[in-house]
Protein backbone atom coordinates (compact mmCIF):
# COMPACT_ATOMS: atom_id res chain seq x y z
CA UNK A 1 0.00 0.00 0.00
CA UNK A 2 2.89 2.21 0.50
CA UNK A 3 4.61 1.77 -2.36
CA UNK A 4 1.27 2.25 -4.20
CA UNK A 5 1.20 5.55 -2.32
CA UNK A 6 4.50 6.38 -3.16
CA UNK A 7 4.18 5.65 -7.15
CA UNK A 8 0.90 8.11 -7.20
CA UNK A 9 3.07 10.78 -5.37
CA UNK A 10 5.53 10.80 -7.52
CA UNK A 11 3.57 10.78 -11.17
CA UNK A 12 2.25 13.83 -9.78
CA UNK A 13 5.16 15.71 -8.23
CA UNK A 14 6.60 14.15 -11.99
CA UNK A 15 3.54 15.59 -13.92
CA UNK A 16 4.20 19.13 -12.08
CA UNK A 17 7.54 19.44 -12.98
CA UNK A 18 7.71 18.21 -16.38
CA UNK A 19 5.37 20.39 -18.66
CA UNK A 20 4.83 19.70 -22.41
CA UNK A 21 4.68 22.45 -25.14
CA UNK A 22 3.89 21.79 -28.46
CA UNK A 23 5.32 24.58 -30.90
CA UNK A 24 4.57 24.85 -34.81
CA UNK A 25 7.18 26.78 -36.84
CA UNK A 26 7.09 27.53 -40.50
CA UNK A 27 9.95 25.79 -42.75
CA UNK A 28 13.32 28.23 -42.47
CA UNK A 29 11.85 29.65 -38.75
CA UNK A 30 13.53 29.82 -36.00
CA UNK A 31 12.41 28.48 -32.24
CA UNK A 32 13.55 29.12 -28.88
CA UNK A 33 13.19 27.00 -25.79
CA UNK A 34 12.92 28.19 -22.46
CA UNK A 35 13.74 24.82 -20.37
CA UNK A 36 14.28 26.25 -16.20
CA UNK A 37 14.40 29.96 -15.05
CA UNK A 38 16.62 29.63 -12.09
CA UNK A 39 19.27 27.53 -13.57
CA UNK A 40 22.65 27.05 -11.65
CA UNK A 41 23.63 23.95 -12.96
CA UNK A 42 24.24 22.14 -16.12
CA UNK A 43 21.30 21.84 -18.41
CA UNK A 44 21.30 19.44 -21.05
CA UNK A 45 18.54 19.69 -24.08
CA UNK A 46 17.99 15.81 -25.56
CA UNK A 47 16.11 14.74 -28.52
CA UNK A 48 14.28 11.66 -29.03
CA UNK A 49 16.45 10.51 -25.64
CA UNK A 50 19.66 11.49 -27.46
CA UNK A 51 21.98 14.00 -26.70
CA UNK A 52 21.35 17.33 -28.72
CA UNK A 53 23.18 20.74 -26.94
CA UNK A 54 24.27 21.65 -23.76
CA UNK A 55 25.78 25.16 -22.18
CA UNK A 56 29.23 24.08 -23.78
CA UNK A 57 27.55 23.56 -27.70
CA UNK A 58 25.91 21.35 -29.59
CA UNK A 59 24.46 20.57 -32.98
CA UNK A 60 21.37 22.36 -34.41
CA UNK A 61 20.20 24.08 -30.83
CA UNK A 62 22.90 25.91 -29.46
CA UNK A 63 22.77 27.32 -25.53
CA UNK A 64 21.76 30.83 -24.18
CA UNK A 65 24.90 31.49 -22.22
CA UNK A 66 23.64 32.84 -18.68
CA UNK A 67 24.15 31.12 -15.07
CA UNK A 68 20.24 32.45 -13.93
CA UNK A 69 18.02 30.80 -17.15
CA UNK A 70 18.40 27.29 -18.89
CA UNK A 71 17.34 28.42 -22.77
CA UNK A 72 18.54 26.78 -26.11
CA UNK A 73 17.53 28.30 -29.27
CA UNK A 74 18.14 27.33 -33.02
CA UNK A 75 17.51 28.56 -36.55
CA UNK A 76 16.95 27.94 -40.08
CA UNK A 77 14.44 24.52 -39.30
CA UNK A 78 13.90 22.02 -41.74
CA UNK A 79 11.91 18.90 -41.46
CA UNK A 80 14.25 16.73 -39.34
CA UNK A 81 14.37 18.66 -36.64
CA UNK A 82 10.80 18.01 -35.96
CA UNK A 83 10.76 15.28 -32.76
CA UNK A 84 10.49 15.75 -28.93
CA UNK A 85 12.77 17.72 -26.78
CA UNK A 86 13.70 17.23 -23.16
CA UNK A 87 14.97 19.44 -21.05
CA UNK A 88 17.56 18.09 -17.66
CA UNK A 89 19.35 19.17 -15.13
CA UNK A 90 21.02 17.09 -12.36
CA UNK A 91 19.53 13.50 -14.86
CA UNK A 92 15.66 15.23 -14.05
CA UNK A 93 13.47 16.21 -17.17
CA UNK A 94 11.72 19.22 -16.56
CA UNK A 95 10.13 20.49 -19.74
CA UNK A 96 9.18 18.63 -22.77
CA UNK A 97 8.59 20.38 -26.15
CA UNK A 98 7.11 18.72 -29.28
CA UNK A 99 8.60 20.40 -32.59
CA UNK A 100 6.85 20.54 -35.79
CA UNK A 101 8.13 22.11 -38.88
CA UNK A 102 5.23 23.02 -41.44
CA UNK A 103 4.66 24.23 -44.84
CA UNK A 104 0.93 25.53 -45.32
CA UNK A 105 -0.34 23.76 -48.46
CA UNK A 106 -1.99 26.10 -51.55
CA UNK A 107 -5.80 26.22 -51.23
CA UNK A 108 -7.46 22.96 -51.33
CA UNK A 109 -9.65 21.76 -54.54
CA UNK A 110 -12.70 20.19 -55.07
CA UNK A 111 -12.66 18.47 -58.56
CA UNK A 112 -15.50 16.33 -60.58
CA UNK A 113 -15.70 14.29 -63.73
CA UNK A 114 -12.34 16.00 -64.62
CA UNK A 115 -14.19 19.50 -63.96
CA UNK A 116 -12.93 22.02 -61.12
CA UNK A 117 -15.82 22.75 -58.76
CA UNK A 118 -16.37 26.61 -57.79
CA UNK A 119 -17.34 26.23 -54.26
CA UNK A 120 -20.88 26.39 -52.87
CA UNK A 121 -22.76 25.75 -56.20
CA UNK A 122 -24.93 23.30 -57.79
CA UNK A 123 -24.09 21.16 -60.30
CA UNK A 124 -25.23 18.76 -62.84
CA UNK A 125 -23.12 15.15 -62.81
CA UNK A 126 -22.67 13.15 -66.29
CA UNK A 127 -22.65 9.54 -64.00
CA UNK A 128 -21.21 5.70 -65.17
CA UNK A 129 -23.27 3.40 -66.05
CA UNK A 130 -23.35 2.43 -62.66
CA UNK A 131 -24.63 6.20 -62.00
CA UNK A 132 -21.60 6.61 -59.55
CA UNK A 133 -19.55 9.62 -59.69
CA UNK A 134 -15.70 10.48 -58.56
CA UNK A 135 -14.76 13.32 -56.45
CA UNK A 136 -11.38 14.35 -55.42
CA UNK A 137 -10.43 16.85 -52.99
CA UNK A 138 -6.78 18.25 -53.25
CA UNK A 139 -3.87 19.41 -51.62
CA UNK A 140 -0.72 20.53 -52.69
CA UNK A 141 2.46 21.24 -51.42
CA UNK A 142 2.37 21.30 -47.81
CA UNK A 143 3.84 19.27 -45.14
CA UNK A 144 3.19 17.36 -43.45
CA UNK A 145 0.59 15.33 -45.24
CA UNK A 146 -3.29 16.96 -44.91
CA UNK A 147 -6.60 14.82 -43.92
CA UNK A 148 -9.65 14.50 -44.92
CA UNK A 149 -13.27 14.47 -44.16
CA UNK A 150 -15.66 13.70 -46.12
CA UNK A 151 -19.66 13.82 -46.11
CA UNK A 152 -22.40 12.67 -48.21
CA UNK A 153 -26.04 14.50 -47.11
CA UNK A 154 -24.11 15.36 -43.57
CA UNK A 155 -23.42 11.88 -43.48
CA UNK A 156 -19.69 10.90 -42.76
CA UNK A 157 -18.04 8.71 -45.30
CA UNK A 158 -15.03 6.81 -44.46
CA UNK A 159 -14.43 4.92 -47.33
CA UNK A 160 -11.95 7.57 -49.67
CA UNK A 161 -8.87 6.73 -50.63
CA UNK A 162 -5.50 8.56 -50.74
CA UNK A 163 -3.14 8.90 -53.26
CA UNK A 164 0.64 10.81 -52.24
CA UNK A 165 3.10 12.21 -54.54
CA UNK A 166 6.26 13.74 -53.45
CA UNK A 167 7.24 17.23 -54.73
CA UNK A 168 10.62 19.10 -53.69
CA UNK A 169 10.07 17.46 -50.54
CA UNK A 170 6.77 18.78 -50.19
CA UNK A 171 3.72 16.79 -50.26
CA UNK A 172 0.35 16.26 -53.23
CA UNK A 173 -2.32 14.44 -51.40
CA UNK A 174 -5.26 13.76 -53.10
CA UNK A 175 -8.45 12.19 -51.67
CA UNK A 176 -11.00 10.09 -53.83
CA UNK A 177 -14.71 9.29 -53.14
CA UNK A 178 -17.16 7.82 -54.98
CA UNK A 179 -20.96 8.84 -54.69
CA UNK A 180 -23.17 6.73 -56.74
CA UNK A 181 -26.40 8.75 -57.49
CA UNK A 182 -28.92 6.12 -58.12
CA UNK A 183 -28.79 5.31 -54.52
CA UNK A 184 -31.85 7.08 -52.40
CA UNK A 185 -31.26 9.31 -49.75
CA UNK A 186 -33.16 11.52 -47.99
CA UNK A 187 -32.04 15.50 -48.02
CA UNK A 188 -33.36 17.99 -45.24
CA UNK A 189 -33.10 21.00 -47.42
CA UNK A 190 -36.89 21.64 -48.08
CA UNK A 191 -36.14 22.65 -51.67
CA UNK A 192 -35.22 19.38 -52.42
CA UNK A 193 -37.21 17.17 -50.28
CA UNK A 194 -37.97 13.83 -51.28
CA UNK A 195 -36.30 14.27 -55.12
CA UNK A 196 -33.06 12.41 -54.06
CA UNK A 197 -31.85 13.24 -57.23
CA UNK A 198 -29.44 15.74 -55.72
CA UNK A 199 -27.00 15.05 -53.27
CA UNK A 200 -25.04 17.61 -51.02
CA UNK A 201 -20.89 16.43 -51.17
CA UNK A 202 -18.64 18.27 -48.82
CA UNK A 203 -15.03 18.02 -47.83
CA UNK A 204 -13.15 19.43 -44.93
CA UNK A 205 -9.26 19.53 -45.27
CA UNK A 206 -7.12 19.94 -42.03
CA UNK A 207 -3.73 20.69 -41.91
CA UNK A 208 -1.22 20.92 -38.78
CA UNK A 209 -0.24 24.04 -40.36
CA UNK A 210 -3.17 25.99 -40.25
CA UNK A 211 -4.41 27.79 -37.17
CA UNK A 212 -6.26 25.39 -34.51
CA UNK A 213 -9.34 24.43 -35.01
CA UNK A 214 -9.26 25.99 -38.38
CA UNK A 215 -10.10 23.47 -41.43
CA UNK A 216 -11.11 23.99 -44.94
CA UNK A 217 -14.25 23.45 -46.63
CA UNK A 218 -15.21 22.67 -49.93
CA UNK A 219 -19.03 21.69 -50.57
CA UNK A 220 -21.68 21.80 -53.29
CA UNK A 221 -24.97 20.30 -54.55
CA UNK A 222 -24.46 17.51 -57.48
CA UNK A 223 -26.75 15.64 -59.57
CA UNK A 224 -28.58 13.97 -62.57
CA UNK A 225 -30.60 15.88 -64.50
CA UNK A 226 -34.43 16.53 -64.46
CA UNK A 227 -37.01 19.44 -65.39
CA UNK A 228 -38.12 22.63 -62.97
CA UNK A 229 -40.03 21.22 -60.67
CA UNK A 230 -40.78 23.92 -57.69
CA UNK A 231 -40.34 27.64 -57.43
CA UNK A 232 -40.37 30.01 -54.53
CA UNK A 233 -40.54 33.56 -54.26
CA UNK A 234 -39.28 35.19 -50.85
CA UNK A 235 -39.31 38.13 -49.51
CA UNK A 236 -35.73 39.66 -48.28
CA UNK A 237 -37.61 42.30 -45.62
CA UNK A 238 -38.71 42.39 -41.97
CA UNK A 239 -42.12 43.82 -43.01
CA UNK A 240 -44.57 43.49 -45.71
CA UNK A 241 -45.65 47.93 -45.68
CA UNK A 242 -43.49 49.98 -47.92
CA UNK A 243 -43.13 53.58 -47.78
CA UNK A 244 -42.57 56.10 -50.16
CA UNK A 245 -39.19 55.72 -51.41
CA UNK A 246 -37.92 52.85 -50.25
CA UNK A 247 -37.62 49.45 -52.33
CA UNK A 248 -37.96 45.72 -50.95
CA UNK A 249 -35.80 42.72 -52.31
CA UNK A 250 -38.04 40.06 -53.81
CA UNK A 251 -35.93 36.56 -54.35
CA UNK A 252 -36.72 33.67 -56.63
CA UNK A 253 -35.26 30.31 -56.26
CA UNK A 254 -36.06 27.15 -58.58
CA UNK A 255 -34.75 23.63 -58.46
CA UNK A 256 -33.67 21.47 -61.56
CA UNK A 257 -30.72 20.36 -63.19
CA UNK A 258 -28.87 22.01 -64.78
CA UNK A 259 -29.99 25.11 -63.01
CA UNK A 260 -32.83 27.14 -63.70
CA UNK A 261 -31.32 30.26 -65.95
CA UNK A 262 -34.91 31.75 -66.81
CA UNK A 263 -36.90 33.71 -64.44
CA UNK A 264 -39.94 36.11 -64.40
CA UNK A 265 -40.70 38.38 -61.72
CA UNK A 266 -43.89 39.89 -62.54
CA UNK A 267 -47.04 42.11 -60.65
CA UNK A 268 -50.38 42.07 -60.70
CA UNK A 269 -51.93 44.96 -62.49
CA UNK A 270 -55.39 46.43 -62.38
CA UNK A 271 -56.96 44.48 -65.21
CA UNK A 272 -56.38 41.30 -63.20
CA UNK A 273 -53.19 40.65 -65.93
CA UNK A 274 -49.24 40.16 -64.83
CA UNK A 275 -47.26 42.58 -65.72
CA UNK A 276 -42.74 41.67 -65.99
CA UNK A 277 -41.18 43.09 -63.30
CA UNK A 278 -37.46 41.39 -63.88
CA UNK A 279 -35.67 38.32 -65.77
CA UNK A 280 -33.32 38.27 -62.94
CA UNK A 281 -33.60 35.83 -59.53
CA UNK A 282 -33.93 39.04 -57.63
CA UNK A 283 -34.84 42.58 -57.66
CA UNK A 284 -35.68 45.36 -55.51
CA UNK A 285 -39.74 46.90 -56.12
CA UNK A 286 -40.64 50.35 -54.67
CA UNK A 287 -44.31 49.68 -55.84
CA UNK A 288 -46.80 48.02 -53.36
CA UNK A 289 -49.14 44.86 -54.79
CA UNK A 290 -49.38 41.28 -55.32
CA UNK A 291 -45.79 39.47 -56.76
CA UNK A 292 -45.38 36.37 -58.37
CA UNK A 293 -42.17 34.35 -60.46
CA UNK A 294 -41.94 31.71 -62.42
CA UNK A 295 -39.55 29.40 -63.92
CA UNK A 296 -38.37 26.76 -65.73
CA UNK A 297 -34.59 25.33 -66.78
CA UNK A 298 -34.84 24.17 -70.47
CA UNK A 299 -35.55 26.34 -73.28
CA UNK A 300 -38.32 24.51 -74.31
CA UNK A 301 -39.66 23.08 -70.71
CA UNK A 302 -42.62 24.68 -68.98
CA UNK A 303 -43.17 27.46 -66.66
CA UNK A 304 -43.52 26.61 -62.93
CA UNK A 305 -45.17 29.22 -60.95
CA UNK A 306 -44.88 30.46 -57.36
CA UNK A 307 -46.86 31.43 -54.86
CA UNK A 308 -48.12 34.84 -54.21
CA UNK A 309 -46.48 37.96 -52.17
CA UNK A 310 -48.56 40.75 -51.09
CA UNK A 311 -46.57 44.27 -50.40
CA UNK A 312 -48.26 46.46 -49.10
CA UNK A 313 -49.07 50.41 -48.84
CA UNK A 314 -49.32 52.02 -45.46
CA UNK A 315 -52.14 54.69 -46.86
CA UNK A 316 -54.24 51.99 -48.35
CA UNK A 317 -53.63 49.52 -44.89
CA UNK A 318 -54.58 52.68 -42.64
CA UNK A 319 -57.65 52.93 -44.89
CA UNK A 320 -58.27 49.62 -44.69
CA UNK A 321 -57.75 49.49 -41.19
CA UNK A 322 -60.40 52.39 -40.79
CA UNK A 323 -62.57 50.92 -42.80
CA UNK A 324 -62.50 47.45 -40.92
CA UNK A 325 -63.03 49.38 -37.39
CA UNK A 326 -65.85 50.84 -38.88
CA UNK A 327 -67.48 47.75 -39.79
CA UNK A 328 -67.00 46.50 -36.45
CA UNK A 329 -68.29 48.95 -34.86
CA UNK A 330 -71.56 49.07 -36.90
CA UNK A 331 -71.47 45.33 -36.94
CA UNK A 332 -71.25 45.55 -32.75
CA UNK A 333 -73.98 48.58 -33.14
CA UNK A 334 -76.25 46.27 -35.32
CA UNK A 335 -75.66 43.16 -32.93
CA UNK A 336 -76.75 45.13 -30.15
CA UNK A 337 -80.07 46.72 -31.26
CA UNK A 338 -81.00 43.17 -32.89
CA UNK A 339 -80.06 41.67 -29.10
CA UNK A 340 -82.77 44.61 -27.61
CA UNK A 341 -85.69 44.01 -30.31
CA UNK A 342 -85.45 40.18 -30.08
CA UNK A 343 -85.77 41.08 -25.76
CA UNK A 344 -88.55 43.35 -26.58
CA UNK A 345 -90.49 41.09 -28.58
CA UNK A 346 -89.95 38.44 -26.18
CA UNK A 347 -91.17 41.11 -23.12
CA UNK A 348 -94.52 40.99 -25.30
CA UNK A 349 -94.81 38.15 -26.03
CA UNK A 350 -94.67 37.24 -22.52
CA UNK A 351 -96.99 39.90 -21.24
CA UNK A 352 -99.28 38.62 -23.60
CA UNK A 353 -99.14 35.51 -22.75
CA UNK A 354 -99.00 36.60 -19.00
CA UNK A 355 -102.56 38.76 -19.79
CA UNK A 356 -104.38 35.83 -21.81
CA UNK A 357 -103.93 33.83 -18.81
CA UNK A 358 -105.52 36.21 -16.49
CA UNK A 359 -109.02 36.64 -18.94
CA UNK A 360 -108.72 32.68 -19.17
CA UNK A 361 -109.09 32.38 -15.38
CA UNK A 362 -111.90 35.26 -14.77
CA UNK A 363 -113.65 33.50 -18.04
CA UNK A 364 -113.61 29.92 -16.03
CA UNK A 365 -114.48 32.03 -12.81
CA UNK A 366 -117.65 33.47 -14.31
CA UNK A 367 -118.48 30.28 -15.85
CA UNK A 368 -118.47 28.49 -12.37
CA UNK A 369 -121.02 31.14 -11.08
CA UNK A 370 -123.05 31.48 -13.55
CA UNK A 371 -123.41 27.45 -13.32
CA UNK A 372 -123.75 27.86 -9.61
CA UNK A 373 -126.76 30.58 -9.85
CA UNK A 374 -128.68 28.66 -12.15
CA UNK A 375 -128.62 25.32 -10.11
CA UNK A 376 -129.78 26.89 -6.92
CA UNK A 377 -133.01 27.51 -7.72
CA UNK A 378 -133.49 24.06 -8.70
CA UNK A 379 -132.27 22.73 -5.20
CA UNK A 380 -134.59 25.46 -3.24
CA UNK A 381 -137.27 24.14 -4.93
CA UNK A 382 -136.74 21.05 -3.94
CA UNK A 383 -136.45 21.92 -0.30
CA UNK A 384 -139.89 23.75 -0.80
CA UNK A 385 -142.08 20.60 -1.77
Amino acid sequence: MKALISIVFLSFVMGIMCNKEYIRVELGGSVTFDCYSNATVRCILLKNKNFEADRDGGTKFHAVNSTEFCRFEATDLNFTDNGHYHCHMKDKMFTEFVLLVTVKPHEPELWYSGERFINNTRKLVTTRPDGSVDFECRSFQGYPKASFLWFVNDTLRLDAREEIMYAGGLLNVKSILTVNFDEMQYSFDELRRNKNREKLVKCAVVHDAYNFNESRALFGVFGKAYSTEEVRIKENYLDDIINPGESKEIICEADGLPEANDFRIQRLNTKKGWDLVSNETKTNVSLSGVYRCEARNTENGTYVLSKEITIQDPVVLSRSKTTNFGAILGGVFGALLLIVILVGIGYFIFCRKAKTGKHSEKDAIDERETHRMNDKPAVEKIITI
